[in-house]
């Protein structure tokens, strides 16, 4: 008597049996009608690939080229507010650091180079009309000036213009009307570059995204004026770099973070409180 006609001939339950044991005892032997059944289409296989390359692809553009990079410190994830305030803290309490930039503020362009430590300031500004050196050591602010050049930063002149020939190439001690004057909220001192530079209100209400810098992983803050500022991923929160535009179009490349640089104060300075008027200067 027949079975019915889905029952396999009487050959096949062995080789079933053998092929399903021979995989079992890690042999290579298998059943190939169970592969055929078990083997997806070429056109499953196909759409499958084109998926997981595309999206690698995908990533890759949008990475540079190289897989996203993960920070390390706690900022991952983080609104442009924390990770800004973050840096701005770092920045505030780092032993050292070296500053390089361009700032174009009012038509008034200027190279600077800062070399910061606690406590003191080394800083060269190069004018158009020349150069100035600012050195801030504790309380007391110095300056070497050329060609006018400190006046011109300064928009205003000394009481007597004939003094100008006594301080121009020498180091002078420069009272705190001037001192205010030269540098708003004190951006002779980490404390006061960090939240006056650094501290954008434009950047802590902007996005975050992270990226590499130099090959450092480091997450880049956008801010609404279209300011960047770039912040390390891993350690310490340091700002890396930071271009504002704003009211003053400025670059900012931020290096040498832990160095103790050797500030002192000058020698030879010639101070400027009698020759200038006691009350704040007004460029008006």
């Amino acid at each position: 008597m027949r079975g019915p006609t889905w029952w396999p001939s009487a050959g096949r339950p062995v080789a079933l049996l053998r092929g399903l044991r021979s995989r079992h005892d890690g042999g290579a032997a298998t059943d190939t009608g169970i592969r055929r059944t078990l083997r997806p289409s070429p056109r499953v296989a196909l759409v499958a690939v084109v998926v997981i390359v595309g999206g690698v692809v995908t990533g890759l553009l949008l990475t540079g080229g190289k897989p996203a990079p993960v920070p390390s410190n706690g900022l991952a994830g983080q609104p442009a507010s924390v990770v800004v305030d973050a840096a701005v803290a770092a920045l505030a309490h780092a032993p050292g650091v070296r500053v390089i930039g361009t700032t174009d503020e009012g038509g008034r362009h200027a190279h600077v180079d800062i070399r910061f430590r606690q406590g003191a300031c080394d800083s060269l500004l190069v004018l158009a009309h020349g150069d100035v050196r600012l050195v801030r050591v504790g309380a007391e602010t110095f300056a070497w000036e050329t060609a006018g050049a400190l006046l011109d930063l300064m928009g205003v002149g000394l009481v007597d213009p004939a003094s100008l020939a006594l301080v121009q190439g020498r180091w002078l001690k420069l009272p705190t009307t001037m001192t205010s004057r030269l540098s708003g909220p004190d951006q002779l001192t980490l404390a006061g570059f960090a939240e006056s530079t650094v501290a954008d209100p434009a950047l802590r209400a902007g996005r975050v995204r992270p990226t590499r810098l130099g090959g450092r992983i480091a997450l880049i803050v956008t801010g609404a004026n279209g300011s960047l500022l770039y912040v390390s991923g891993t350690g310490d929160p340091y700002p890396l770099r930071l271009e504002r535009h704003d009211a003053t179009q400025a670059t900012y490349d931020f290096s040498d973070y832990g160095r103790m640089f050797r500030i002192s104060r000058p020698a030879g300075v010639l101070d400027l409180t009698p020759l200038l008027p006691a009350q704040p200067l007004d460029a008006n």
